[in-house]
Order: structure tokens, then sequence, then C-alpha cells
């Protein structure tokens, strides 16, 4: 006879996805917001002399960028050194792109914030009425139904990450601000496309490394507990 609930089941299983959701979406802001991990970027694709800035000034650039992502700007009217020219880093198209950018950031933190708070809700839940092994089940779970959502997104980004990479544009923003022109906007090409696969894989590998122990973890519980 079972005698573990369903509802417990349920709200093991609940709780194990949405804490891989918070996982995953700390981990990405962990890679956006690494101003090393940027830094190294930008030098390993020679953006900066691509672009006529210098590494230093290119690194300012874009740890004002990621202030105005933080919320600790509140506009990027920026002046830059380009060419031995000063002139404004961003044009208006730009600017408006990025104020939709920083809008999807912060509803992004609200959501991964709201997920986190209701996960500690429904662990508290169980802790208190002493349903440990539904946590340890609901987590493995949901980790195998993650594991194909990530599988899914891994699949997209290595067989045609310029298609996945538009789709995305397309189902997260409403207009077409985000169409950008290498040949004249700075946002393009201090933002390629190679650094965003980067991003994304980086992404993966640190969700990856902090995910595998704990799904290891809950199986050796979970075998502990049923014997």
């Amino acid at each position: 006879m079972n005698k573990y609930p369903v509802w417990a089941k349920i709200a093991a299983f609940c709780a194990g996805f949405l804490f891989l959701i918070v996982l995953f979406l700390t981990c990405f802001q962990m890679t956006v917001f690494n101003r090393r991990f940027v830094s190294k970027e930008m030098q390993k694709y020679g953006v900066a002399q691509r672009i006529g800035m210098t590494d230093e000034a290119l690194d300012e650039l874009y740890d004002e960028m990621l202030k105005y992502l933080e919320g600790k700007r509140d506009n990027l009217d920026i002046r830059v050194v380009r060419n031995g020219q000063e002139t404004d880093a961003f044009y208006e198209k730009e600017l408006l792109h990025m104020v939709d950018v920083e809008a999807l950031f912060r509803k992004g933190f609200i959501l991964r914030n709201a997920l986190a708070g209701i996960t500690a809700l429904l662990l508290v839940l169980l802790i208190g009425r002493r349903q440990y092994r539904p946590i340890c089940g609901g987590f493995l779970a949901a980790s195998g139904f993650f594991t194909v959502a990530v599988g899914v997104l891994t699949y997209l980004l290595t067989r045609d990450f310029d298609r996945t990479f538009i789709k995305f544009h397309q189902i997260f923003f409403t207009n077409d601000l985000w169409q950008l022109n290498y040949a004249t906007d700075l946002l393009m090409n201090i933002v390629p496309e190679t650094f965003s696969q980067d991003v994304a894989i980086r992404t993966i590998i640190t969700f990856a490394a902090i995910w595998i122990p704990l799904l290891i973890v809950s199986v050796v519980l979970f075998i502990k507990k049923k014997k």
C-alpha cells in the first residue's frame, strides 16, 4: 500500500520543477552579469578592435549596460570614443530596444523570485508534514521532465542557432526594434550572435554542474528511504 498521499507527490513534483526553473534562471543571470566572462568574450572575438574602441573602453561600456539591466542606471545615454572620435554609443532605435530588454530582464527577476518563494512554501509544507521521500521522488520526476526540455533547447541551439535566436526575439518582443544593422548599430557589434551562443552554452554547463550532484544525492536518498 502506498503510504504517500497524492497531494504530497504533486507538491513535490511542482517544488522540484519550479526549483529547476529558478536554478536555470539564476545560472543565466550569473553568466550574463559576470563581468570577467563578458570581458574575455569580447577579447575572444576581437570586438573592441573591430569597432574602433579599446578593450578598457568596451569593458566600461558593457559595465554601464549591465548596470542598466540591473536597474542601477536610468538610461543608456552614453558617450564613447570610437576611431578617435567621441560619439553617442547608441542610436534611438538601439535605446528603444534596450528599454524592451531591460523590461524583459526585470520581469525575469520578478518571475524567478516569485517561483523561488512558491518553491520554499511547498518545501516547508512537505517537511512540516514529514513527507520527506516524496521530495526526492518529486525532484527526480521533475528532473526527467526538465531534462527533455533542456535537451530540446540544446538540440535547437546546436542545430540552427540563428533560427532559434530569431524565434526567441519574435516570441519575447512585440516589435521589430531588435532587427538591427551590423553596419550602423553598435549594439549588434558588441552583442554578436556568437556571444549569445556562448552565454547559452555556459548557462547550461553551470546549471548542469549544480543540478547533477543534486540529482545524484536525490537518487541515493530515494533508494535509501525505499529500503
